[in-house]
């Protein structure tokens, strides 16, 4: 049935960006990108100003990073007055590409823009997945396996073994990243409920 198949695709895309995409030197190209596009976001955000600042925005207990970008004349904008836009980044990227190359414009259209890292990328935290060595449960020894491929960190702590992982893409995660997303931004004050929407690129787009 049409759910079957929809579990089954996010079974199927789930893994680290190194493992999907199958080598090392694919990795690396990918850092690079990322690298270039984080020095990108960063310059962006530094000609802004006041127009945007840095936020923290929590999916399932995990810290996201994310920009709020402002309007020209937020701070006089009646409660409620002002349309927001939320946007979604793609497979493997990060918010600065947005930050460099679309958040800013719509800003200066009058909205309030959320952008946002998914939970393992860029600026924001990854998953903390700790378990018990011995007797690891299947699930468990999968986010282990993943967060080795991934660059994630591993440790053992009195008996515990753990990992954060890092730079795994997984559709059901990303979903409630949105979500959690959404709900920041319509609890700005200045934010006009009815007048929310989602805007992505790439996969963000089919999210």
């Amino acid at each position: 049935n049409h759910a079957s198949k929809i579990h089954d695709q996010r079974t199927t895309m789930k893994g680290s960006y190194e493992y999907l995409t199958g080598g090392p030197g694919e990795w690396r190209q990918f850092q690079e990108r990322n690298e270039a596009l984080d020095a990108l976001g960063a310059q962006a955000r530094a000609r802004s100003g006041r127009d945007c600042r840095l936020v923290d925005i929590y999916s399932d207990g995990t810290r996201m990073q994310g920009t709020l970008w402002l309007p020209p004349g937020a701070e006089q904008a009646a409660p409620g007055s002002l349309p927001a836009l939320l946007l979604c980044h793609g497979w493997g990227g990060i918010r600065s590409g947005l930050d460099a190359g679309f958040a800013r414009t719509f800003a200066r259209a009058g909205m309030v823009v959320l952008t946002f890292d998914y939970r393992g990328w860029g600026g924001s935290d990854g998953l903390i997945a700790a378990f018990s060595a011995p007797g690891a449960n299947r699930r468990q020894q999968e986010l282990g396996r993943a967060a080795d491929r991934s660059h994630g960190s591993g440790a053992t702590v009195e008996g515990l073994a753990g990992h954060i992982v890092r730079q795994v893409v997984d559709m059901d995660w990303q979903l409630t990243d949105i979500e959690a997303a959404l709900d920041f931004l319509d609890g700005e004050p200045v934010v006009d409920s009815s007048r929310l929407a989602l805007w992505g690129v790439s996969q963000g787009g089919g999210h």
